[in-house]
This record gives structure tokens, C-alpha cells and sequence, in this order.
């Protein structure tokens, strides 16, 4: 879903807003290429840069030592948390063994 939707002058479709430059809009199309190619229509007061890697999408990050083990811990909480836990001995149990105790004594 576009959050600030704006007429592309090259490709006629809407593209979201990814920035201003003075007052000009700056919109990324895949239709300019290469990527980070700029084109400025300054009667539309728009600027079209050439969508790809760095202008409308972020590379792939590589997650630090911290980060990974700050998952490991939550998926391993997580996991715990999904584990059924054992209430012990029942109710009735518990009362047959003290009267054997109190028998006993």
C-alpha cells in the first residue's frame, strides 16, 4: 500500500514519495535505469531516480555476534515458554502419603 502515492512522469504509474530535494519530490521507478539514474522535471515539480539495491531497498544485513545471540536467547525463552509445566504430585497423592506418614509415626 502506497502511503504517499505520486503520477510517475516516465512510467505513468503511482510510485510512494521516497524523499524531497528543495522542492522537488522524489519518487523511485524501475523503468529508469541504471540504477540511482536521476531525471528532474521541474515543470512537474518531480525528480524520478532509477529504483533498485541502495535507492528503494536496503541490502541484506549481516547480523552482528550480538544480535544473533539475542535471538538464540529469545527463541530459547520462547521455547521454554511452550513447555507444559508439571504441577508436581496431585492433590490426592500428596494426602496419601502424609497419612501413611502420620501411620508410620
Amino acid at each position: 500500500m502506497l502511503v504517499n502515492p505520486l503520477d510517475c512522469v516516465v512510467c505513468n504509474a503511482k510510485h510512494d514519495v521516497i524523499g524531497r530535494w528543495g522542492s522537488y519530490n522524489a519518487i523511485a521507478c524501475d523503468k529508469v535505469t541504471p540504477t540511482g539514474n536521476t531525471l528532474w522535471f521541474p515543470l512537474k515539480n518531480q525528480v524520478v531516480v532509477g529504483a533498485g539495491l541502495w535507492v528503494s531497498e536496503a541490502p541484506a544485513k549481516e547480523l552482528t555476534r550480538g544480535e544473533l545471540e539475542a535471538a538464540i536467547a529469545s527463541l530459547q525463552n520462547r521455547a521454554a515458554a511452550a513447555e507444559p509445566v508439571s504441577s508436581g504430585p496431585s492433590l490426592s497423592s500428596l494426602k496419601a502419603k502424609l497419612a501413611e506418614l502420620q501411620k508410620a509415626i
